[in-house]
């Protein structure tokens, strides 16, 4: 069983408590940017989604939701709060996929 970009969505705009239209909003501030980031990185690795389509979610073209991808990734090795923020979310993602 996998998991949708709207269940990733519903959970990181739950667990920051941000609006999902947010995560589409054109904001660079990093209340919005970071739990988009997120999102992103959480679809690469629990969606079978091409990055165009989680992309055309929110409003992003392809080049950018690789970048926050690698962002994530990149902050995770040297952030210890990043990285369990990550952990925890992906776990929940785990136990619904189950």
């Amino acid at each position: 069983k996998t998991t949708s970009p709207q269940d990733i969505e519903t959970l990181v705009c739950k667990y920051f408590k941000v609006d999902p239209s947010m995560l589409k909003s054109k904001s660079r501030k990093k209340l919005y940017a970071y739990p988009r980031k997120i999102y992103v990185y959480l679809c690469r690795h629990y969606t079978d989604e091409t990055l165009e389509n989680i992309g055309k979610h929110i409003d992003r073209n392809h080049s950018t939701i690789l970048y926050s991808a690698e962002w994530i990734e990149n902050k995770m090795k040297t952030d210890t709060k990043i990285k369990r923020q990550v952990d925890l979310l992906g776990k929940k993602i785990e136990e619904t996929m189950k």
